[in-house]
């Protein structure tokens, strides 16, 4: 199965709950959950996008970079004009000559680092926190970034279209849809569903 437009998502999603005997959805009540589902799809695969090659293949079309943010004050970057903005990936940035991949940490990692003579914030140790929808750089110098590259996972939250995974992702979106309404109402062939769903993911 691939290619699916919503429509079409919609369609397969209500045949499945027909065969599994499910009570009668409407059409927006299925694309409700549709959007739920892929939202889930979504933040799993990004869970493990890092690990393996198929979630970032299962992610791929998603992958958006910019070099336009704006710097607010030296070394913070506003992400907040990011209408698409989901799931960080990396940043880098230029300082002179030198060009550096920045290490996102907690907060509280941060301040641990600060006070560590050995880790500590440096030219050739950037680090950063995502905080207040910023992105801030501490790097041990006050030489100006001349340049950075976000690169993040985006979405649209206004269409939520499934059109916009890549084909071979839709049949397990389907599937991640109907188990939601299934369990919704606890109907009985959720576990079945469940199953089928896992065991399309071995």
């Amino acid at each position: 199965m691939a290619n699916l437009t919503t429509a079409t998502a919609i369609t397969l999603a209500r045949l499945l709950l027909d065969k599994a005997e499910s009570p009668y959805y409407t059409d927006a009540e299925i694309t409700l959950f549709l959007e739920l589902g892929i939202k889930e799809f979504i933040n799993e695969n990004y869970k493990k996008f890092e690990v393996n090659q198929a979630t970032r293949d299962n992610l791929r079309t998603l992958v958006t970079t910019t070099s336009s943010l704006t710097q607010t004050i030296p070394d913070q970057f506003d992400i907040s004009s990011l209408t698409d903005y989901r799931h960080f990936l990396s940043f880098e940035i230029t300082v002179g000559t030198r060009t550096e991949y920045v290490k996102i940490l907690q907060v509280d990692d941060y301040l641990a680092i600060k006070k560590d003579p050995f880790n500590r914030p440096s030219p050739t140790n950037v680090v950063g926190v995502i905080e207040d929808n910023r992105i801030k750089i501490y790097k041990g110098s006050a030489n100006t970034i001349s340049n950075h590259i976000l690169t993040y996972l985006s979405w649209d939250e206004t269409s939520d279209n499934i059109a916009s995974l890549p084909d071979h992702t839709h049949e397990d979106v389907v599937n991640i849809t109907v188990r939601k309404l299934m369990g919704s109402i606890k109907d009985p062939s959720y576990q079945t569903q469940a199953y089928e769903e896992n065991k399309n993911k071995i």
